[in-house]
């Protein structure tokens, strides 16, 4: 049975759940076994090795240009997020994609899923006094407007809130308190029953704190920021919260939960005499997600395969570049590397929607092809946020979750170093175990859940994670070479000798 996620899948990154990691040391059983696909990968003529010579091989090359290209059709939309339209344009851009590069099998696979999809939000700070027959807003005192998605952003699966129009708009002002306590226990909303909470950010998931928040009777959650994305100024993210088992479902939390930057929190909690009016149109109910296949086949008599995956959601708040266009546009570059590398086992490129909200489009794939999968599937590689931004840094990680594979990724990695010392001055790349790959916070997770063996890529410098501002500034295509490098090399192994 394919086990789904009851907690937040977005928490974790790198360091979370990695066993150790070490400065490369050379096995050299393992370089003898992948030489030959070392030379495919880093296109050299001929390489000797202290197991032989071998002759020169296909090369897999990187198409910056490409990249560039698939990477500004990717952020053309205002989102990609799961349940717009734009999430299936991108899906289809992608089977494109696939087939151009000459992939077979190439096909879009629809799962029904409890989704949401904000259709606007608003947030002003009303400032009251004292009337003949109470408070009433100030008359000479303009409101102060938060700007959507810049100043605030509203959190995954919120409720609605109709805040009208007209002369008694005022009437639905909330009255807010900001709390003490992280939000996990419902004593902490005491004071904020019949009233918005403010709570400050602590690394809590919203799957912990919205049902209590709830339940505590507050009229809506609102999280200010005072510790998330230092270096941009705190501006608010968008995260996922609890998925509802159904729709409608009328024991959900109606309320609405969103998140301040840290400029914006600052502000309301020290005005005086003062409310929020807050509108919120969240639309829920059952959308389609995608998944885009397609495969190189392979030539051996084996229905085995290597999935080459990412997912090519976004949050709503923004265009998504690094999370996840990079990974997707990698998977891209590699089924157009690859479409005619020869191998014996089959190569299915894969990606997914609605990894942003739970993972939703590799369960929903993994459970409907659970027997292939267990009976077929030699190995996942994932690719998230892989984007190694060079003017912030230049770490990158691969993070398989068998030490079988540690020494020959390092091997990988080295030899590329070597053949390619420019990329070895550009980029810091490491790998660790990944130890845990069942509590992992990408689409890797339900394939490893299944007993398959997965190896994650990630990239860093990615500030804007989640955030408006998370757009092409600060994409750079070649970011993503020693990503496209080590997975095609790696996956070659896979579908010949892994």
């Amino acid at each position: 049975m394919v086990v789904r996620l009851v907690d937040s899948v977005r928490s974790w990154r790198p360091g979370k759940v990695l066993g150790w990691a070490r400065s490369s040391t050379k096995n050299m059983a393992v370089r003898i076994v992948v030489s030959s696909l070392i030379a495919a990968a880093i296109g050299a003529g001929t390489i000797s090795w202290a197991g032989g010579e071998y002759g020169e091989r296909e090369y897999i090359g990187f198409d910056a240009d490409r990249v560039t290209a698939i990477e500004t059709q990717l952020t053309s939309w205002p989102t990609r997020h799961t349940g717009t339209i734009y999430e299936k344009k991108a899906a289809e851009f992608i089977a494109s994609e696939f087939m151009a590069a000459g992939l077979s099998n190439v096909h879009i696979e629809e799962y029904p899923e409890v989704e949401y999809e904000v259709k606007g939000a608003s947030l002003q700070l009303v400032y009251y006094t004292n009337g003949p027959l109470g408070m009433i807003p100030h008359p000479s005192r303009t409101p102060v407007t938060f700007e959507h998605k810049m100043d605030f952003v509203v959190q995954g699966y919120s409720g609605s809130h109709d805040q009208g129009s007209g002369p008694t708009t005022f009437r639905n002002d909330m009255e807010y308190v900001g709390i003490d306590g992280n939000g996990t226990d419902q004593s902490h909303f005491a004071p904020a029953k019949g009233r918005a909470a403010i709570v400050d950010t602590s690394g809590v998931s919203n799957y912990k704190m919205f049902d209590v928040a709830h339940d505590a009777g507050v009229t809506a959650l609102i999280l200010h920021n005072v510790d998330i994305h230092e270096n941009i100024g705190y501006v608010p993210i968008s995260k996922g919260s609890r998925q509802p088992d159904s729709w409608p479902d009328p024991e959900y939390p109606d309320i609405p939960f969103i998140m301040l930057s840290k400029d914006a929190g600052d502000t309301i909690l020290a005005a005086q005499n003062a409310k929020l009016r807050i509108h919120v149109d969240v639309e829920i109910g059952m959308r389609t997600v995608h998944v885009v296949v397609g495969e190189v086949k392979g030539t051996g008599d084996t229905d085995e395969f290597v999935v080459i995956g990412a997912h090519h959601d976004s949050v709503y708040v923004g265009k998504g570049a690094v999370d996840n266009g990079s990974g997707t546009t990698t998977v891209i570059e590699l089924a157009h590397q690859l479409s005619e590398v020869e191998v014996e086992r089959t190569i299915r490129f894969m990606t997914f929607g609605a990894e942003e909200d739970g993972l939703f489009g590799s369960f929903n794939y993994v459970e409907a092809h659970q027997e292939e999968i267990n009976r077929s599937c030699v190995g996942m590689l994932n690719f998230d946020m892989p984007h190694v931004n060079l003017q912030r840094g230049n770490q990158g990680w691969v993070t398989p979750d068998d030490k079988d594979r540690f020494d020959l990724i390092e091997t990988i990695i080295d030899d590329i170093y070597k053949d390619r010392p420019d990329l070895e001055q550009r980029f810091n790349y490491s790998v660790s175990l990944m130890e845990h790959p069942g509590e992992g916070g990408s689409d890797s997770m339900p394939f490893a859940l299944s007993g398959i063996a997965t190896t994650n890529f990630w990239g860093s410098g990615s500030w804007e994670y989640h955030t408006y501002l998370e757009d092409m500034t600060h994409f750079m295509a070649e970011g993503l070479e020693m990503a496209v490098l080590i997975g095609g090399t790696y996956a070659i192994y896979l579908a010949n000798e892994g």
